[in-house]
């Protein structure tokens, strides 16, 4: 997909009808926008929601709130997680992703990963 069928996609979930989670990080559930995004970013995404479920599982004990932002241009990608406030607790940058251009911000509560639109 191309950024602009890719946001009109996620445009679509408000809400969610399941929670989802993968067995090599059972501490995380994410929702059907997220599932959407993973699906249909580039050529998946599965990847971004690897490094969540790994490298950011300390950090979401430890805080109550985060904001997740992947930042994606000219084939590269950064990982900015965030307390909400705009204090940042993680960053990342990506060498190489097929993401569309864009910015796509995601929640994640009580371990529970979505959309800033299903929060």
């Amino acid at each position: 997909m191309n950024q602009t069928e890719l946001a009109n996609e996620l445009s679509n979930h408000i809400g969610t009808s399941a929670y989802h989670h993968n067995h090599y990080y059972p501490w995380l559930k994410y929702t059907d926008g997220v599932e959407s995004f993973a699906q249909h970013a580039g050529n998946g995404a599965y990847w971004f929601l690897d490094i969540v479920g790994t490298e950011l599982k300390q950090l979401a004990t430890e805080q109550d709130f985060l904001c997740i932002t992947l930042k994606s241009e000219s084939f590269r990608g950064h990982i900015i997680a965030t307390d909400g406030n705009d204090k940042i607790l993680y960053q990342k940058k990506i060498p190489f992703t097929d993401c569309p251009t864009g910015d796509y911000t995601f929640f994640l509560t009580n371990s529970v990963m979505m959309l800033s639109s299903e929060y």
